[in-house]
């Protein structure tokens, strides 16, 4: 630990370049830009967007300096620098192709969707209480800090979100969801959350994408530690050339996840429920020229865990699991769009030891793929685009070796009716020899409002499938070879609203229906995968985001409905409400926040003459943050207090969740030259 600090202190006060502003570029329509090219004309550094239109100013701005602004198919931007979160809209450039003028500028249609981003002092607060502020999102554990976390929305398997870091699929194969615990938390810097459109056309992504993205580049130092006994700290660092930007993280986390537990009026500890995290990580930016740019992220994180086991059954087991990733793209613009070719590896290793019963599992997944995706036709009404993906996977365990190869191939089109109607259709095809042959497709149109109070009105239907993991099929005992693939529809009306004086309001009305659903359910002595026929998803989720200078409110929730079978049972582990309120104020240097989640009751298992039931539950969390002012840093202080009401629940049957929880960070962050 000592040594890490050693170096990570070094690094940090070594370098001069940080950069803690960040510039966003839109197009007329506020749609966000991705690749548009910022230069400072007084040293020549620069910066290029993400795909959220958003970029870090460029290393050594400082205010009144000159900016360049660039990107194909529109008019360049000359910015006189005033403030910071300059938000600049460019013009269209029409540019002349076989006669035809063309609009290159339009966006692809992008679905539903919100976003959260993390605020300055906040960069290591725990995936479940960020995530679930945005509307229908429930991070689901298995109490305390070593257990896995899934994530679901609007009450959906979790098998039926998909979870993507920079655009790759994060998802196991083995288990066809990911453990997001295995993802630092100073790892991931924004995330959205996509409910309809063609994003959700992949396998296991019918539920909605999950979409997270990486830290900010900076260099900045930070340590934090609570009363559980929990302690991490992280550094980043970034430096940057004329051809690349290069940022890397590296850090430890260590919890000794001891706390006290109620149950059947007895107090005791909850005990074996450690987590010890290693990670480091490398993200960089390229650009060839105006039109080429290159992407690149290496990942490593370790985890050592205690699996403490239900309540009433304490468990000595111990687990081990490892993750690599790497993950890089191409990226053009031409006269007829945006292309990419991305190559992925990701690998991990997972060992189980449990000496109770003698058992110890050994499992290696790897999986590999190579997407390439490009525009074959445009004309000033419409884009047709391409896209095919190749992908290898493999486990190996002890015994056994299995293996699957998938071949994706999709074509979409997005057409302009009017300058206020625009419509998007694709269509996909999944194949694996002796797994799935599958084709489904999705439909959109979006009207987009020409006045002040409303923004746009969607609607969306689509079909989805998700075949069986390896779990599924070959798990001992308990896999089911004789599963059928998921199907299923989806259907949606999405409404937004511009920025009013209420702020800005956003719903979705949502119907989601599934064949041959795939759920674990008891057999006798254990679990098996089982089919589930007519499963059925409905309801609405919205949210209400309040903003000015000093202060933010975020309002979310969700109804949903949920059951399966000709009796109509409800679905496990499917809340039918689920609600969120954030609040920040900001008081001179002083930052404070309140969020407060509710989860309704739930079903945890089927039982006569009653079901288990999972009592609804509301759990509150303050941050407040101070930040001071030094030459060269700029430290801040973080208290957090989480539970304040230090209410005993679950998120999953038998797992009881830490109670009350105090904790204190320092930050240093290096000031922008």
């Amino acid at each position: 630990m000592s040594f890490i600090k050693y170096i990570l202190i070094f690094i940090v006060f070594a370098i001069n370049n940080i950069r803690l502003e960040t510039i966003k570029i839109c197009n007329q329509k506020n749609e966000n830009l991705e690749f548009a090219y910022v230069l400072n004309l007084s040293n020549d550094n620069w910066s290029i967007t993400d795909h959220n239109g958003l970029a870090p100013l460029p290393i050594n701005t400082k205010l009144n300096d000159s900016l360049k602004i660039q990107r194909y198919g529109y008019k360049t931007f000359y910015l006189l620098l005033k403030e910071d979160n300059t938000i600049v809209n460019l013009k269209v450039e029409p540019i002349e192709l076989k006669n035809v003028e063309i609009e290159i500028s339009k966006t692809p249609i992008v679905a539903n969707q919100i976003s959260v981003t993390k605020k300055p002092g906040e960069e290591n607060i725990s995936h479940k209480e960020y995530l679930e502020i945005m509307p229908g999102v429930r991070v689901k554990t298995l109490g305390g800090p070593g257990s896995i976390s899934t994530v679901s929305i609007n009450g959906g398997p979790t098998s039926q979100t998909k979870v993507t870091l920079n655009g790759f699929d994060l998802s196991s194969m083995q288990t066809g969801v990911t453990d997001l615990s295995q993802l630092p938390t100073a790892f991931i810097d924004e995330a959205r959350i996509i409910t309809s459109g063609h994003k959700l056309m992949r396998s296991g992504s019918q539920n909605g994408v999950l979409e997270l993205n990486t830290w900010k580049p900076n260099n900045s130092l930070s340590f934090s530690s609570n009363s559980h006994n929990s302690k991490s700290a992280y550094g980043k660092f970034s430096w940057e050339s004329k051809l690349f930007h290069t940022s890397f993280i590296i850090g430890q986390r260590h919890d000794v996840g001891d706390f006290l537990v109620e149950w059947r009026n007895e107090k005791f500890k909850r005990e074996n429920n450690y987590f010890n995290q290693h990670y480091g990580s490398l993200q960089l930016n390229g650009r060839i020229n105006k039109n080429i740019f290159f992407k690149g992220l290496a990942l490593i994180t370790k985890q050592k865990r205690g699996v403490p086991g239900q309540v009433w059954s304490p468990s000595n087991a111990h687990h081990k699991d490892n993750l690599y990733l790497y993950a890089s793209s191409l990226n053009w613009i031409t006269k007829l769009g945006e292309g990419s070719l991305k190559i992925y590896l990701r690998s991990s290793d997972d060992y189980y030891n449990n000496p109770q019963y003698a058992m110890y599992n050994k499992n290696r997944l790897s999986t590999s793929s190579i997407y390439l995706s490009n525009p074959i036709a445009r004309t000033n009404n419409y884009l047709l685009d391409f896209s095919l993906s190749l992908e290898k996977q493999s486990l190996e365990s002890d015994t056994d070796t299995y293996k699957k190869d998938i071949i994706t191939s999709r074509i979409k089109m997005i057409y302009k009716l009017s300058r206020a109607i625009s419509f998007a259709s694709s269509v996909q095809n999944n194949y694996s020899a002796n797994f799935f042959n599958q084709t489904v497709y999705s439909l959109s149109s979006i009207y987009h409002f020409k006045n002040k109070v409303l923004n746009k009105l969607e609607f969306s239907s689509s079909t989805h499938f998700r075949h069986p993991t390896f779990n599924d099929l070959y798990w001992k005992p308990g896999g089911n070879p004789e599963l059928e693939p998921e199907s299923g529809k989806n259907h949606s009306v999405n409404f937004s609203s511009k920025n009013l004086d209420l702020g800005v309001v956003s719903f979705s009305i949502f119907e989601s229906k599934t064949e041959n659903l795939i759920q674990w359910l008891p057999i006798q002595s254990y679990w098996q995968a089982k089919n589930l026929n007519n499963a059925k998803r409905y309801g609405f989720s919205g949210s209400l985001l309040k903003k000015s200078k000093t202060f933010l409110t975020r309002v979310s929730f969700s109804l949903t409905h949920s059951h399966w079978g000709d009796d109509k049972k409800l679905l496990r582990y499917s809340p039918k409400e689920i609600a969120n309120l954030y609040v920040e104020k900001k008081i001179v240097d002083f930052t404070l926040s309140l969020n407060s989640h509710y989860t309704g009751e739930m079903i945890s298992m089927y039982s006569y003459p009653k079901n288990n039931i999972i009592p609804e539950n509301v759990v509150t969390s303050l941050h407040i943050s101070k930040k001071y002012q030094f030459q060269n840093i700029e430290p801040i202080l973080t208290l957090s207090i989480l539970n304040i009401f230090n209410k005993q629940h679950e998120s999953s049957k038998g797992y009881p969740e830490p109670g009350r929880t105090v904790g204190l960070k320092i930050t240093l962050k290096q000031k922008r030259k």
